[in-house]
């Protein structure tokens, strides 16, 4: 099941401090439910869109590398870590 999980956007790949940078999840291929997510960041917002998908929204305050965790169960989804590069 967490292969069939989607983690699409330029917020994966590139960024903007102090400004705000998004990607989305997409779980409906995999029946992902909003009920049990959680962020290990208080910089992150999940945004369930109700539909099997999340919009997730940071906003860092320094430029630099920085590595996005997606998991499910504990086991990352496919393509996480991604390493963003916030300039």
């Amino acid at each position: 099941m967490i292969k069939k999980i989607e983690v699409t956007g330029r917020g994966i790949l590139i960024g903007k401090s102090y400004m705000q940078n998004d990607f989305w999840i997409d779980g409906r291929a995999a029946n992902l439910a909003g009920a049990g997510l959680s962020r290990a960041s208080s910089q992150l917002k999940i945004n369930d869109m109700g539909d099997g998908t999340f919009k997730c929204v940071y906003k860092p305050t320094a430029a630099g590398q920085y590595i996005i965790n997606v998991k499910v169960e504990g086991i990352h989804v496919p393509g996480s870590p991604f390493y963003v590069r916030i300039t």
